[in-house]
C-alpha cells in the first residue's frame, strides 16, 4: 500500500473447524486411567503385548534368557512403574548411588592382592546380622541338609556359573537348612577358594554349640566322606548322603555286591563298617 491509500486490515479468517474445539470424548466422569486408555487403545495393546511375546520367544529360543508371557496386566504394572520412576522427584536415587553397607575408610585400608584381603568385606555388616537374625528367630528340626543356592548378578568377580541352576550366573552360597521347612538357618558365601570336604568348612554352617546335638544332616555326594562322618559322629552328629566309590574310606570288598542284574528290582543290599551303614 502507498501513503494515500493507508494502511488496511487484512480480512480475518473464517474458523470452520470441522468438529467443536475441545474434547472429543465425554469429560463428566474420568480418571487417570481412561485417559491412558483413549491413547493406548485395545488395539495397541493387543499389538505391543503380541509383539513383546513373540520377541520374547525369539530371544528364548536363542537361550538368551527365561521370560513369561506378557499379559495386560503385566503391562499396566510395566507401564506405571515407567511413569511414576519418570515423575519421582525425591532424593531416593541419590540414596541408592550412596548406599553402603560397611565403613568407606575400612574399606580402603582393605586392600586387595594383600594377604589379609577380604572379599567379602563390603558386605560383611550386613551378612553378619542377617546370619545371627536366621538363627535367633527359629530353631531346625531333627533333620537338616546342606545344599548350594545361586543369587543372580553378573558383576562381581565373586560370580559363578552354574549350568544346571535355573539362576545360571551369580554368588554361590552355601546353605544350612531345615529340612522340614526349607528356612535358611545359615549360610556362607562362596568367595572363589576351594570348599573342601573334611567338615572344616561344613563345621562353619552347622555350629554346633547353637545348633545342638542329635541332628540327622543330609547331604550329596561332593561332600560325603568318611573324614567328615567321623567329624559329625564325634559330635553326636548323624549323617546321611550318597557317597562315590572311589572316595577315600569307602570299602573297598565286592562280597557283598549285588548282580548286575538284581532281582527284584529295586533290590538293595546293606554292608557295615564300625558305625557306618553303606546301602548298594
Amino acid at each position: 500500500n502507498n501513503n494515500e491509500d493507508g494502511d488496511k486490515k487484512p480480512q480475518p479468517l473464517r474458523f470452520v473447524p470441522a468438529r467443536m474445539p475441545g474434547p472429543t470424548f465425554d469429560t463428566s466422569s474420568w480418571s487417570p486411567l481412561t485417559l491412558f486408555q483413549l491413547f493406548f487403545s485395545p488395539s495397541v495393546l493387543r499389538a505391543l503385548i503380541a509383539n513383546t511375546n513373540a520377541n520374547a520367544a525369539r530371544r528364548l529360543r536363542a537361550g538368551k534368557f527365561v521370560c513369561k508371557e506378557l499379559t495386560v496386566e503385566d503391562f499396566y504394572i510395566f507401564m506405571a512403574i515407567i511413569i511414576f520412576t519418570s515423575l519421582l522427584t525425591s532424593d531416593y536415587w541419590t540414596v541408592l548411588w550412596s548406599l553402603h553397607l560397611s565403613n568407606p575408610q575400612e574399606d580402603e585400608e582393605n586392600e586387595k592382592n594383600t594377604a589379609n584381603y577380604d572379599r567379602l568385606f563390603k558386605i560383611k555388616p550386613l551378612y553378619t546380622e542377617i546370619v545371627t537374625t536366621f538363627q535367633a528367630h527359629f530353631q531346625p528340626h531333627q533333620k537338616i541338609s546342606i545344599d548350594e543356592r545361586m543369587v543372580a548378578s553378573k558383576r562381581n568377580s565373586m560370580k559363578q556359573y552354574q549350568k544346571d541352576k535355573p539362576t545360571k550366573w551369580g554368588y554361590k552360597l552355601f546353605i544350612l537348612g531345615d529340612s522340614s521347612t526349607g528356612y535358611t538357618w545359615n549360610f556362607f558365601i562362596y568367595t572363589g577358594k576351594s570348599v573342601s570336604t573334611t567338615g572344616q568348612d561344613l563345621s562353619y554352617l552347622l555350629l554346633f554349640s547353637s545348633l545342638g546335638k542329635g541332628y540327622t544332616l543330609y547331604i550329596d555326594n561332593f561332600y560325603t566322606s568318611s573324614t567328615l562322618f567321623k567329624d559329625l559322629c564325634a559330635k553326636n552328629i548323624g549323617c546321611c548322603g550318597i557317597i562315590r566309590k572311589n572316595r577315600v574310606g569307602f570299602p573297598q570288598t565286592n562280597n557283598n555286591d549285588l548282580p548286575k542284574k538284581a532281582e527284584p528290582r529295586g533290590a538293595l543290599n546293606l554292608l557295615a563298617c564300625g558305625l557306618w551303614f553303606f546301602i548298594t
